[in-house]
């Protein structure tokens, strides 16, 4: 049984489950799309780096997002765990602390360090819509 989904992933479950995610996030944002929440983040964060999309390979080195989150709470990130995010293993510890954080924040996020890494366009619009509905919409901590 050979299955492969729109999204390219080949696990019938998983691209199930991610597919659902990703229909789910863009329902509950109302009249709000992908667009509105780029221009959102990008009008938060005010330093360089910033991207031009959710394909941007800049998005890899995390550096955007630790922007993003600084923002919401600049007492959060400890910039110096913070490394350039060019090598790979500098790229998988800069993805897994920008997670590490946001979860911390009480952010609740399906996105995993790989997403970052191979910068899967519809798992960043995720983390993104993650943050902007913690940031519109805060929830009590449980």
């Amino acid at each position: 049984f050979f299955f492969q989904a729109e999204d390219g992933i080949r696990d019938f479950c998983l691209s199930r489950g991610l597919g659902d995610v990703y229909k789910r996030q863009l329902k509950n944002l109302g009249n709000i799309n992908e667009e509105q929440v780029l221009d959102w983040a990008l009008k938060r964060v005010t330093r360089e780096p910033k991207i031009t999309s959710m394909k941007d390979p800049s998005i890899r080195n995390c550096h955007f997002l630790f922007n993003l989150l600084e923002t919401i709470d600049p007492r959060v990130i400890n910039f110096s765990l913070v490394t350039p995010g060019i090598s790979p293993e500098q790229i998988q510890q800069n993805a897994k602390y920008v997670i590490s954080v946001a979860m911390k924040m009480g952010i609740r996020t399906f996105i995993e360090w790989e997403d970052i890494k191979e910068v899967n366009p519809r798992m960043i619009l995720t983390f993104l819509t993650d943050i902007y509905k913690f940031v519109n919409n805060p929830q009590p901590k449980q």
